[in-house]
């Protein structure tokens, strides 16, 4: 079906672990997001604590990685760019 603007889309995503007792557990996460076809809705729920952890957390992985800090902060910089470009365009 086709979504259209105002309805739910809604993930679910499991994970099946052992502890280490030996126990089976599945572990399911569920998400329902609201469809918008416009992205001012998108930043305006913008969670910025989220987004800041988000992007430091690339950052930190492409530093560990071996990526030179030049590369890294090139694509972070990148990546924050193209996001605000999209909502200042949007």
């Amino acid at each position: 079906d086709r979504l259209t603007d105002g309805d739910c889309a809604f993930v679910q995503a499991a994970l099946l672990y052992t502890t280490r007792a030996g126990e089976r557990r599945v572990r399911v996460h569920n998400l329902a997001m609201r469809v918008a076809r416009e992205h001012a809705p998108i930043f305006k729920g913008l969670d910025c604590d989220a987004v800041v952890a988000t992007i430091a957390r690339v950052g930190a992985k492409l530093v560990y990685e071996g990526s030179t800090l030049a590369t890294t902060t090139g694509f972070l910089s990148d990546m924050l760019t193209t996001s605000l470009a999209t909502y200042r365009t949007r």
